[in-house]
């Protein structure tokens, strides 16, 4: 995570924090249903099937059971988005509409916000040239292929001129420099150092973010020439591969369907939004990536893919079935008839025929079963050893062990084979193929720690001390006086105590949002989401049982202490001012050990 080196006025940050509603900004990336007190559902940060990944909105904080990753709002945007601190606080800000100034921004930072308003700007210029003279022809192409204004506006398709340098001087006439357009990707550099527009005469496809913020552009060839279609260039504000055409259009009717149609292409996205299929989305022209699987994944359970019906658009099927596959939802592929693409078929035969393909779509089974029956031959030996090959493989894949077994039934009866051969593919298959890699635990990532001389129930001592004073504030002046902060031998622990124990005379009352600010302006992030995961979880102390607790802590961290000072005072090689220091530590807290049992 991008440490937070900037300062802020606290007030207005309070503000932000205040105004910022946790559950819609996190709904903006999950599907979040209701489980106690908090929220919970797929996490956007690491690929699994049961959700661990929570939200607690009145601590205005989030944690994941699964990665560990946590903290509050702003920590949400930064990591989700890859942004730095003063970018999500910018963002945060502008969505609750406060007002908000700060000092100390980088460079980075400054390029980026300039790069997304020079990328608006443009879009506004290329809306507008569609509508003019200039795209008349852009406009016919779109009447040809059915597309109505109302879509063009939704998707805000514009024109980009038909000539060098119009783009060029058009955005430099508004003040921006040619160096910033350039790393916008709106203009291109000859070897002379001369500045030319990098989209010429062709249609221009807005790419925008899942909030609507454009980050990018396609642009398709209204003269034939190739490549047909060219997209931005990549940088920080843009990439293909993290990135979904129409999503910021189509995530409220993923997350309300729970399904996720995906496309290849701008036209059969726009084509399907038209028709009312608004749950439709498409990939950028590369091959499909695990993190863009995993936006989908987190939005719906059952993802669609509806892909063109030639060979490479069902290779292409197969590979992004394997990816969500992998991630544990429920994945179809939509089975196009020859000659057609969603956006043919949807125009030339309607959506209701569409909709019925789509729930006529086959999970990947059935798929690769039907693909490879179109491959092989099985009444060749050959043949049916490479198709029983490639079933196991896919059948090694299922969870469900009642499944895997029907198929293998009914596969091996339609291949001729006996049904212990498949099952012994499948068993190999098994062996060397499945990715085995267990998810990242909370309590294996600590482990290590507790291998290298903190053991367990140091290391919930001090977790419990430290939920305790962010419980209740009142009680860290008598842990303090009890327990040095020396004491607490985890190094995160000891940094998260370190500002508790100068809280009540800096802070006030206890602000889990501003005590996770100082924590990453000393870029301490794993103190955040430590802090995130004791706001997370459920325990509840009665009034009785603090005490009790908080004196059960304080001697196991007074006993570890003493084993430790036993262990330096056998060392031959200490002082005597050593000694005489150690032992009279030693005596002290071997007496506060008996007195509190007494």
């Amino acid at each position: 995570m991008i440490s937070m080196k900037a300062s802020f006025d606290e007030a207005a940050l309070q503000e932000v924090r205040d105004r910022s509603d946790i559950v819609a900004v996190v709904s903006d990336y999950v599907a979040l249903r209701k489980q106690g007190q908090r929220l919970v559902g797929l996490c956007p940060f690491h690929n699994e099937k049961t959700p661990s990944f929570s939200v607690t909105p009145d601590k205005n904080m989030f944690y994941c059971f699964g990665c560990g990753a946590g903290g509050d709002i702003f920590h949400f945007v930064m990591q989700r988005e890859n942004m730095s601190f003063p970018e999500a606080v910018a963002l945060l800000a502008e969505r609750a509409g406060v007002e908000l100034k700060a000092s100390d921004q980088s460079p980075q930072d400054n390029i980026k916000r300039e790069i997304r308003a020079v990328l608006s700007t443009a879009c506004r210029f290329y809306e507008a040239l569609l509508a003019a003279s200039d795209g008349k022809l852009a406009r016919t192409y779109l009447e040809k292929r059915g597309i109505d204004e109302t879509t063009q506006e939704t998707f805000r398709l514009g024109y980009a001129p038909d000539a060098w340098e119009r783009t060029l001087r058009a955005l430099r006439s508004k003040g921006y420099d040619q160096e910033l357009l350039q790393k916008a990707g709106l203009v291109s550099r000859s070897d002379r150092g001369k500045y030319y527009d990098a989209f010429r005469h062709r249609l221009m496809f807005p790419i925008a973010d899942p909030r609507g913020q454009i980050i990018g552009f396609g642009g398709r060839t209204l003269t034939g020439e190739e490549p047909k279609y060219i997209n931005s260039r990549e940088g920080p504000h843009f990439s293909k591969g993290r990135t979904w055409y129409g999503l910021d259009l189509a995530r409220e009717e993923i997350r309300r369907q729970g399904v996720a149609v995906v496309m290849e292409g701008y036209m059969d996205v726009i084509a399907a939004h038209q028709f009312g299929i608004t749950n439709a989305v498409a990939s950028l022209g590369t091959a499909l990536t695990s993190e863009q699987a995993r936006a989908l994944h987190v939005l719906a359970q059952d993802l669609v893919i509806a892909y063109d019906a030639d060979a490479s658009g069902q290779k292409a099927a197969h590979k992004g079935l394997e990816i969500f596959k992998r991630l544990g939802g429920q994945v179809r592929v939509a089975m196009m008839p020859e000659g057609y693409d969603p956006d043919d078929f949807i125009r030339q035969r309607g959506s209701d025929e569409f909709r019925a393909l789509l729930e006529e779509a086959l999970p990947l089974v059935e798929y690769r079963h039907r693909q490879l029956n179109r491959t092989y031959d099985v009444r060749k030996i050959d043949d049916k050893a490479r198709m029983a090959r490639e079933l196991a493989a896919v059948l090694a894949e299922l969870d469900n062990a009642v499944e895997r077994a029907a198929y293998i039934q009914r596969f091996a009866r339609e291949m001729d084979v006996p049904v212990a051969a498949l099952e012994q593919e499948v068993r190999r298959s098994s062996r060397g193929g499945r990715d085995k890699t267990p998810e990242l635990m909370y309590t294996k990532a600590h482990e290590k720690k507790a291998s290298n001389g903190l053991s367990p129930a140091v290391l919930q001592a001090e977790k419990d001390l430290v939920r305790l004073m962010l419980d209740d504030g009142s009680c860290i002046p008598s842990i303090r006086a009890q327990v040095p902060l020396e004491a607490f031998v985890s190094a995160e622990w000891r940094a998260i105590v370190e500002l508790l124990y100068e809280w009540p005379q800096t802070q006030g009352s206890i602000d889990q949002g501003r005590l996770m600010s100082l924590l990453g302006q000393n870029q301490k992030e794993a103190c955040i989401s430590l802090v995130a995961m004791v706001c997370a979880e459920d325990t509840i102390y009665a009034d009785s049982d603090r005490q009790q607790v908080m004196t059960d802590c304080i001697t196991t961290l007074k006993r570890r202490r003493l084993d430790e000072l036993g262990r330096f005072l056998a060392v031959d090689t200490l002082t005597e001012d050593e000694r005489q220091q150690h032992l009279v530590e030693y005596q002290t807290l071997l007496k506060e050990l008996k007195s509190s049992r007494t």
